[in-house]
């Protein structure tokens, strides 16, 4: 009596099942990775929050008490206010490159010290960083703004 499949074609269906389920065991292992990873650091953010902002830290020194919205992820931008336009700002960072800050009219908050700050108060020369989410366009879109060091003009 013949066997109804080949004992060749068996073993290579077996093969091929435990080659499937390696493969899947490792991508599961690199999404659940990846997945520690990110919430990690969004989890640390709070830790670092003074640190991004170029805040002081140390003995007596208080710590920033407003803390960040869900939905922050690592896009952003610090410098010096180049140009402002209608809804754009062009900013210097500390490397020497340029970036473009898209800021939509409603969804932005801007702070100034521990106090909150609006749209007229941005001129250039001013040192800001900028936290939001990047677009088609290559710009930031802004959805916090921290003013630093402004100048006397004001």
């Amino acid at each position: 009596m013949e066997p109804l499949m080949p004992q060749h074609k068996i073993v290579t269906i077996i093969l091929a099942v435990l080659l499937g389920l390696i493969v899947s065991a490792g991508i599961f292992a690199l999404g659940t990775m990846v997945g520690f990873h990110r919430a990690r650091a969004t989890y640390q953010l709070g830790e670092r929050y003074d640190a991004l902002l170029g805040m002081p830290r140390g003995p007596g020194i208080p710590r920033a008490t407003e803390p960040l919205r869900p939905g922050f992820d690592g896009h952003g931008a610090a410098g010096i206010v180049i140009s402002k336009t209608n809804q754009e700002l062009l900013l210097k960072g500390p490397d020497g490159l340029e970036k473009t800050v898209f800021v939509p009219s409603s969804t932005v908050d801007i702070h100034e010290g521990r106090g909150l700050a609006s749209w007229q108060d941005i001129a250039p020369d001013d040192q800001v960083v900028v936290f939001g989410d990047p677009n088609e366009k290559g710009q930031i879109v802004a959805k916090f703004i921290r003013l630093f060091n402004a100048p006397a003009h004001r």
